[in-house]
């Protein structure tokens, strides 16, 4: 975990104090985020139970809204609980002495570069699997003997990481049961087809006119828009197995340990 890939922030150059002191705050911030996500599935799991969930999501827009809400919130508990592990794994290590701070880099990168699905999973999503990934999809570019630096060159290897991507989460289906086997797979593979279909549209407005090499504040906002819609519609197909397991019941922070459930709820 302790390798730092490209697209996150460079790392920490402080002493050993300074960094286990930040990771604190940031554990403390991480955790706090996460138990009020939590505290919401937990108080609101007929919206997230294959039972009882289509009963609350009426037709129309304002049934895609409430949907896409909640899975985003599905999203970012996912997001920060894994930050929050990291965060206390490298506090640990630093302040065991047993590694400097500087091998401990953000496992994340700055959610502003979201604004395409190739830059989400690229530059802010972890890229924990990415050296391992990126180096059968360079084999096989050689491989089909495809010139590198083309199109079909970085297609090729995006789809070859999600595939592998997709056979590596599979394993965790498994977890849930044996019939739940190669459910996520599909997931990984229409992520690579969404960047696909995204490049070739960026592709099509540059030679048009209508892009830049720099986005533009509208054309980033759009961006935005389209990674949400494309990323709660995605997810959906991922999570919908784990709904029909009921394992949103699961609940990683008993209420005795939840400060939201414990104290800001009971005020509300």
């Amino acid at each position: 975990m302790n390798v730092q890939v490209a697209n996150v922030r460079p790392p920490f150059k402080g002493t050993r104090r300074q960094f286990v002191l930040q990771a604190l705050r940031r554990i403390v911030l991480n955790f706090l985020v996460f138990d009020m996500l939590m505290a919401f599935v937990h108080t609101n799991h007929h919206l997230y139970l294959a039972d009882t969930a289509h009963l609350h999501y009426p037709p129309g827009l304002v049934g895609y809204l409430k949907l896409s809400a909640c899975t985003a919130v599905h999203m970012l508990s996912s997001y920060f609980s894994l930050n929050c592990s990291y965060l206390i794994i490298s506090m640990l290590a630093v302040a065991s002495g047993l590694w400097p701070p500087e091998v401990w880099p953000d496992l994340f990168g700055p959610v502003s570069q979201a604004y395409t699905v190739r830059h989400l999973w690229g530059r802010v999503w972890h890229q924990l699997l990415r050296r391992h990934f990126s180096r059968w999809g360079k084999l096989a570019v050689q491989t089909l003997h495809i010139p590198r630096g083309t199109w079909l060159s970085s297609q090729v290897q995006v789809h070859v990481a999600f595939l592998l991507s997709g056979l590596l989460h599979c394993c965790g289906d498994l977890m849930l049961g044996r019939e739940y086997l190669g459910r996520s797979l599909p997931f990984f593979l229409l992520n690579g087809l969404a960047i696909t279909f995204e490049d070739t549209v960026i592709a099509l407005a540059k030679r048009l006119g209508f892009a830049r090499s720099s986005p533009s504040t509208t054309q980033r906002v759009l961006g935005y828009l389209w990674v949400y819609v494309w990323m709660t519609y995605s997810v959906g197909i991922y999570t919908a197995f784990m709904w029909e397991v009921k394992m949103p019941v699961d609940d990683p922070i008993p209420s005795g340990y939840s400060p939201t459930r414990s104290f800001i709820i009971p005020m509300m």
